[in-house]
Order: structure tokens, then C-alpha cells, then sequence
């Protein structure tokens, strides 16, 4: 006997032509499903080695290059109120939004890394349980 158990492929003698029936179809979806299965699982693979982090980095940067409308509605809702900022006051705001803006964004950067290494970790070790 071969290793890897018997024969798959061949019903077992004596059974009634609904047993057979049965075990055709069964034969089919078995064959068709191992495509899925098997692409589903490179996929999987895919992302768990090094693909979710790709994605999800990239998702990460098109949302934080998006042009900033704070400014803008700062400005308007200020000009509603009558207050207009000298120069100094506008370049004074300016740079503490730019400061804080860098600030927010690596520290997102790095939280996104963080939750994207644990699930490609959890991916590879603790299964994919779905």
C-alpha cells in the first residue's frame, strides 16, 4: 500500500446507484474546491509574508495625503467673526499645524506598522481562523 492512504478516485465496490450518484458529486466539488482553496491559500500566504503590510501601508498614505482643510475653515470661520490674523499670526499657526501634523503622522505610521505586524504574525502562527 502506497503511503497517503487508498485511492480516492475509486468508489467502493457494491454501492447503490444513489451512493454512486453521491459519491460523483462529491468527487466533482472536491476537484473544483481545490482550486479555491488552493488560491485562497497563496493569497493568504501572500499577505501574511509581507502583502498586508504593503496594502495596508498604502491605504495608510493615500489618507494622509489628502490635502488639509483645517486651514482653510480656520480662515473662513475667523473672517465670519471679523478676526483677521497679522502675518506673523498666520505663519505662527501655520508651522504649529505643520509640527503637528508631522507628529500625528508618525506616530500613525508607527501604530499602523505595529497592528500590521501582529496580524501578519497572527497569520502565520495562530492560523487564520476563519
Amino acid at each position: 500500500m502506497g503511503a497517503g492512504g487508498g485511492g480516492g478516485a475509486v468508489p467502493p465496490a457494491g454501492l447503490s446507484p444513489m451512493q454512486r450518484a453521491n459519491f460523483d458529486v462529491s468527487q466533482g466539488q472536491a476537484k473544483y474546491a481545490m482550486g479555491d482553496v488552493r488560491r485562497y491559500g497563496m493569497q493568504m500566504r501572500d499577505l501574511a509574508t509581507g502583502g498586508l503590510m504593503g496594502r495596508g501601508l498604502q491605504q495608510m498614505n493615500r489618507v494622509l495625503d489628502a490635502p488639509s482643510l483645517t486651514p482653510g475653515m480656520q480662515a473662513r470661520t475667523a473672517a465670519r467673526y471679523g478676526m483677521v490674523a497679522s502675518p506673523e499670526q498666520q505663519q505662527a499657526m501655520a508651522n504649529q499645524l505643520a509640527m503637528s501634523q508631522a507628529s500625528t503622522e508618525v506616530a500613525l505610521r508607527n501604530n499602523t506598522r505595529n497592528g500590521l505586524t501582529n496580524a501578519m504574525r497572527d497569520m502565520r502562527f495562530g492560523g487564520l481562523g476563519v
